[in-house]
């Protein structure tokens, strides 16, 4: 009976040394905070006018597409940060860190472990048949 409870302990001991390696090994993978004056340096760098109209809707002037795309990022933030995080999160695969396990499917959708793009298109005309075929660099930056 003393070596049954004493294996039990172990096995115990053993399950909640697993459960604090991986919760250590969660939070060392999270980034590290950014510094805010480099992102309000950073954001210096576009030159960007967002001016909204008497209904509040945005119009977005930049010189060039990605001054377009900070003005634009920057609007939607101050509109809906919520949802924008949400992206963020979800793009990178790390989505149910903040919303809990129900989010947890939509953080495998993503395939974390893949460097391999897919293009997904119907086989045959069948919209219910999809194929998935590897897509090169190359293909994928000529395709936009």
């Amino acid at each position: 009976m003393k070596w049954v409870l004493r294996g039990i302990g172990a096995l115990v001991a053993l399950v909640v040394l697993a459960a604090v390696s991986l919760i250590v090994i969660d939070r060392l993978s999270l980034p590290k905070a950014p510094d805010r004056q480099t992102l309000l340096d950073r954001a210096k760098a576009y030159d960007v006018h967002v001016r909204r109209d008497d209904w509040g809707v945005p119009h977005i002037l930049g010189k060039t597409d990605a001054d377009a795309a900070f003005g634009l990022g920057y609007a939607q933030s101050e509109d809906d940060f919520g949802t924008l995080q949400d992206v963020v999160l979800a793009t990178r695969g790390v989505l149910a860190r903040d919303k809990g396990k129900d989010a947890a499917p939509t953080d495998y959708v993503k395939y974390p472990w893949s460097s391999t793009v897919h293009a997904v298109t119907f086989w045959s005309g069948d919209a219910t048949k999809w194929l998935w075929q590897a897509v090169s660099l190359a293909q994928w930056q000529r395709a936009g």
